[in-house]
């Protein structure tokens, strides 16, 4: 369970891909890429004030987290730990990552297979 390192990543072609079009989404996925394990992952997101009860920032990071789940081409549990981590210290997180999660399933019939996977095994 580890984030991938500042390294082995293109930058400008994830946010592009990911449609990371602002700053803030653009620093919440570099934390969270760059970091080399989920304390290291949290302590980043901590520092950044996601367990603050900022609406913004708690929203943009949760969804930065999913889709940072949906694009890996294996399943990765790093982002489901990450994110009960988060929701265990924080209760406007943990609602936060509840109407997230309502949102995708809405879109449910748009996903392909894959996205659907990690999905499916990150809430199971």
């Amino acid at each position: 369970e580890q984030g991938h390192g500042d390294d082995e990543i293109d930058w400008k072609n994830l946010n592009a891909s990911l449609n990371m079009n602002t700053q803030l989404r653009k620093s919440l996925l570099r934390s969270v890429m760059s970091s080399v394990d989920i304390d290291d992952a949290y302590n980043r997101l901590e520092i950044a004030g996601v367990l603050k009860k900022d609406g913004v920032l708690q929203r943009e990071a949760v969804r930065v987290l999913l889709q940072c789940c949906e694009i890996e081409r294996e399943y990765n549990s790093f982002y489901a730990v990450l994110i009960q981590r988060l929701c265990m210290n924080s209760k406007s997180v943990s609602i936060t990552v509840q109407y997230a999660l309502w949102d995708v399933f809405k879109q449910l019939t748009n996903l392909n297979k894959r996205k659907i996977h990690h999905l499916a095994r990150l809430t199971g």
